[in-house]
C-alpha cells in the first residue's frame, strides 16, 4: 500500500459524469487539470489510498477533468467515489512536469529557507482565493505566513530533499 508521504493531494471527485462510470474531478489548490493525467490516481477510501489505473483523461476546463478509471463501468459504480480525495504518485507527477513548469501545489510540505539559509517554515498549503496573485502558506515559528509567490524570489528548488530557497524582501516575514 502506498503512504500518503510518497503522493500529493491533487482535487477531489465532484460527480459522476454520463452513464459509462466516468467521474468529474476538481482540480486541487496549485495544480490544473494536467495533474490527472497519470497512469494511476490513488481514491482516498476509508482513510486509506487505493489505486485506480487511468484509462482515459479529458479536461473540462481548467479546474475540472473528466476521469475514466479502468473496471469502473456505470454510473452506479462512479457515485461511490463521490467526495473521494485523489491524490498522484508524487515521482510520477514531478517526472511529467518540466522543471521550469513544477505545479505550485507540489510544494506543499516543502520546508521553506532564505536564500542564505535561514529556515523559513513548512508550507502548509498554497492560497489562491484572491485569483491573481497566489500566496505560500507557510508555518513560522508558531505562526501562519503568508509569502507572495513570485518567480524571481525562487532561487532553488529541491525535489529531493523536498526545500525550497527564497529570496525574500527584507523584513517580509516579519509583517
Amino acid at each position: 500500500m502506498i503512504e500518503k508521504a510518497n503522493t500529493v493531494h491533487v482535487g477531489v471527485i465532484s460527480k459522476p459524469h454520463g452513464v459509462g462510470g466516468e467521474v468529474v474531478a476538481h482540480v486541487g489548490v496549485g495544480f490544473d487539470a494536467s495533474c490527472f493525467e497519470q497512469e494511476f490516481l490513488f481514491v482516498e477510501i476509508d482513510g486509506g489510498l487505493v489505486p485506480f489505473h487511468v484509462a482515459h483523461v479529458r479536461n473540462k476546463n481548467q479546474e475540472e477533468a473528466i476521469v475514466k478509471f479502468d473496471f469502473v463501468d456505470n454510473q452506479q459504480e462512479a457515485k461511490r467515489f463521490v467526495q473521494c480525495k485523489l491524490y498522484a504518485d508524487r515521482h510520477s507527477l514531478v517526472a511529467a512536469e518540466d522543471a521550469d513548469e513544477m505545479q505550485i501545489g507540489m510544494l506543499v510540505g516543502y520546508e521553506c529557507f532564505t536564500a542564505n539559509g535561514g529556515k523559513i517554515g513548512i508550507i502548509t498549503d498554497i492560497d489562491e482565493q484572491n485569483g491573481t496573485n497566489p500566496l505560500f502558506v507557510v508555518e513560522h515559528a508558531g505562526d501562519e505566513v503568508l509569502i507572495p509567490i513570485v518567480d524571481e524570489w525562487i532561487v532553488d528548488i529541491d525535489e529531493d530533499k523536498r526545500q525550497l530557497s527564497l529570496d525574500l524582501p527584507e523584513g517580509l516575514i516579519d509583517l
